[in-house]
């Protein structure tokens, strides 16, 4: 969430929550517990899109996966992609 908070603010990345929650309001109580500062697919619209499986096919939690613009899978696994993140952005350390 630090990461999130400093860089992000300069444009270059967004994070989306893609949540496994059971119910919509424990989606929304966990975002509220955890003070996201990001956005979230509608739940509603989660299994319809079938973007957990698609992009978390491990199912495992959290599953983190970087996209480029054009929604193409760069990066996964939530180490990797914050390292590769840090690389994009030329963050050293």
């Amino acid at each position: 969430m630090k990461f999130h908070n400093e860089y992000s603010k300069k444009g270059k990345f967004q994070v989306v929550l893609i949540s496994a929650d059971r119910s919509e309001k424990d989606m929304f109580s966990h975002m509220t517990e955890s003070k996201m500062p990001w956005v979230s697919v509608p739940y509603d619209r989660i299994d319809a899109t079938g973007l957990w499986q698609k992009h978390n096919p491990g199912g495992g939690i959290p599953g983190v996966v970087l996209l480029d613009k054009n929604g193409k899978v760069v990066s996964e696994g939530r180490g990797k992609v914050l390292a590769d993140l840090k690389e994009k952005l030329g963050i050293k350390g």
